[in-house]
C-alpha cells in the first residue's frame, strides 16, 4: 500500500511509525472535508431518538397484545432487536454527537443507558478507552477474544458472559467498588458512577417490588425478556466489528465495516460504516455515509457482511488455539 492509503510515514532508520489520527484522516480525504463532516447538529439526532422512541412504544404494544397467540415470538424478537438498539444512541451520546448540545447529549445517553441498564459515564470512559487502544490483547477493555470454536461462538452470541460482566460490574458500582483494570475510569468521574449505577439497581429493584406487589408482568414482557432475546443482535455486532483483526497504528487497520440492510444501519445509528467511526470519532453518525464514499477507497479491511466477518473470527481463534503453547 501507498504511505497515502496506510497513513503510516517512514520514521528516522525507515521503521514505520502512525502519524497522529487526525493527520491521517486528513491525507487521506482532505481536511476540508474532515471539517465539513463534522459539523453537529440537532435536528438528524432528534428525528433518530424520536423515531427509535416510537418503534419501542410501538413494539412494547405489539407484545402486550401479542401475549397467548401465535405472534408473541415474532413481536418479542423485533421488539428486543429495537430495544436491543437503544445500545447505539448510548454509544453515539457517549461521544457527544448524537446533538450539537452537550446537555441534549447527557439527558439522550441517560434515557438510553436505562434502557440498556448501563452507565453512561462510566460506558463513555470505557469506550474512550477502547478507541485510543483497540484491539490491543491487554489495554482494550472493550476487546472481544475471537472464538475459538463454533461452541463458543453460539456461547457468546447467546449472551450469557456479557449479562454476567453487566450485572456484576453495574451491582459492583452501586456498592463503590472498581476492579482493578477499570483504571480508564478517573478519580473525578467515579462518584457519577456510582450515583448513577445506584439509580439503575435501585430503579430495577423498585420496579421488580412493585411487579411483585401487584402481580403485573409488564417489566417481564415489556422489557426482561426483550432484553434476553434482542441482547444477541448487540453480540453479533459488537464481535463482526474488531474479533479477529490486529492492533495497528493505521486509523483503518483494526475495524471492520459491515455491510447489513439498511433499516439494520438506521436502527443502529449508522454503527456499521464503523471503520469510518474509528477514523474520525468527531464525526455524528449522520455523516458516515458520506464519510464512507471519501474514505471508502482506502480501508485495509474490506467491508463485510456479518457471516462472513464472523468466519473470519471464529478461524482467527481457532488459527490461535493451534498455535497457544500448552499450560
Amino acid at each position: 500500500m501507498t504511505e497515502r492509503s496506510e497513513g503510516m510515514p517512514a520514521a528516522r532508520g525507515g521503521v514505520a511509525r502512525p502519524a497522529p489520527p487526525a493527520r491521517q484522516l486528513a491525507a487521506l480525504v482532505g481536511a476540508d472535508v474532515v471539517r465539513d463532516l463534522g459539523a453537529k447538529a440537532d435536528g438528524p439526532g432528534a428525528r433518530r431518538a424520536a423515531a427509535h422512541l416510537a418503534l419501542l412504544v410501538g413494539g412494547a404494544a405489539a407484545v402486550w397484545e401479542a401475549r397467548g397467540t401465535r405472534w408473541i415470538v415474532p413481536a418479542l424478537v423485533v421488539h428486543g432487536c429495537v430495544l436491543a438498539h437503544a445500545f447505539a444512541a448510548l454509544h453515539e451520546t457517549s461521544h457527544r454527537t448524537a446533538f450539537s448540545r452537550r446537555r441534549a447529549n447527557d439527558v439522550g445517553g441517560a434515557v438510553a443507558g436505562a434502557l440498556v441498564w448501563l452507565s453512561p459515564t462510566y460506558f463513555r470512559h470505557e469506550h474512550r478507552a477502547h478507541h485510543s487502544t483497540t484491539g490491543d490483547p491487554v489495554s482494550d477493555p472493550e476487546r472481544i477474544p475471537a472464538p475459538g470454536s463454533w461452541m463458543s461462538y453460539v456461547a457468546f452470541l447467546v449472551g450469557g458472559a456479557y449479562w454476567h460482566w453487566n450485572v456484576s460490574t453495574t451491582v459492583g458500582h452501586a456498592a463503590g467498588r472498581f476492579a482493578d483494570w477499570e483504571g480508564f475510569v478517573p478519580d473525578h468521574a467515579r462518584s457519577q458512577v456510582v450515583r448513577e449505577s445506584r439509580w439503575l439497581v435501585g430503579g430495577l429493584a423498585t420496579l421488580v417490588a412493585v411487579s411483585v406487589v401487584t402481580g403485573s408482568t409488564a417489566l417481564w414482557w415489556l422489557w426482561a425478556l426483550p432484553r434476553l432475546i434482542g441482547e444477541p443482535w448487540m453480540r453479533a455486532a459488537r464481535l463482526a466489528e474488531h474479533t479477529g483483526l490486529a492492533p495497528t497504528g493505521a486509523i483503518t487497520g483494526s475495524t471492520r465495516s459491515l455491510r447489513v440492510p439498511r433499516p439494520l444501519r438506521w436502527l443502529a445509528w449508522e454503527m456499521p460504516f464503523h471503520a469510518e467511526h474509528h477514523a474520525a470519532p468527531s464525526v455524528p453518525f449522520h455523516a458516515l455515509a458520506r464519510l464512507h464514499r471519501h474514505l471508502g477507497p482506502y480501508l485495509m479491511v474490506p467491508v463485510a457482511g456479518p457471516l462472513v466477518a464472523h468466519r473470519a473470527a471464529v478461524g482467527a481463534g481457532r488459527r490461535a488455539a493451534v498455535v497457544a503453547p500448552d499450560p
